[in-house]
């Protein structure tokens, strides 16, 4: 109010503020998930795999097939409450994670294509221990997710070697050679690392948006 007196701001509206809740944060996590592996498609994998022939990575195909995330999704992940801030941090990792299994699956096909129809997606966050696994279909081995520094998702066991981004990789590699004889071995321990840069290449870790309703 104390602006409202000034002349030059006599003409704001005061609007109050509040975080989505309930059922509408379930359907924002979906939708941001759906956006986010879209995204990571459509700007990441490329490096990596080739386009279809139709022009269009398989991954991204994917995502523009699915016209509800429903479809292929299934969260059983805390929503929480209030700043969404928070929320749409975890989301981003989450679809990282998603995004790097479904690279296994791609990987694994002969012709290296999809069949959009049988792909599924679960995600379960265990209050008990705080653990958080990530599986598709006709991925063997699903990714066990724990807290770590400054709560990053990492995973239980991490491979080098897998990764989203091919860079991160040479950047670790190179990294490793100029340490090599300067850092004790008891602390060369680079997995956290190592996932911190696929996240920064992934454009993971960039500011999260605030999502509201006007009250």
């Amino acid at each position: 109010h104390a602006l409202q007196r000034l002349k030059m701001f006599s003409h704001l509206t005061e609007i109050e503020m509040t975080p989505i809740s309930d059922s509408d944060r379930k359907h924002f996590a979906y939708s941001y998930i759906h956006q986010q592996c879209q995204h990571n498609a459509s700007t990441l994998l490329l490096l990596e795999q080739p386009a279809t022939a139709t022009g269009t990575h398989p991954l991204l195909e994917l995502f523009l097939n699915k016209q509800s995330t429903t479809d292929w999704l299934s969260l059983e992940i805390p929503f929480g409450s209030g700043d969404t801030r928070p929320l749409v941090r975890y989301l981003r990792m989450l679809a990282f994670y998603i995004c790097i299994l479904l690279k296994q699956r791609l990987s694994a096909s002969p012709d290296k294509t999809m069949d959009h129809t049988t792909i599924r997606v679960k995600v379960i966050h265990n209050n008990l221990n705080d653990i958080c696994v990530v599986s598709v279909t006709g991925v063997v081995e699903p990714i066990r997710l724990k807290v770590g520094s400054m709560d990053n998702l990492i995973p239980e066991k991490m491979d080098p070697q897998n990764t989203l981004d091919m860079r991160t990789r040479l950047s670790i590699e190179q990294f490793t050679k100029n340490i090599s004889n300067t850092i004790p071995n008891s602390i060369k321990d680079l997995s956290e690392l190592t996932q911190i840069v696929d996240y920064y290449f992934a454009k993971t870790l960039s500011p999260a948006v605030v999502v509201s309703r006007n009250k």
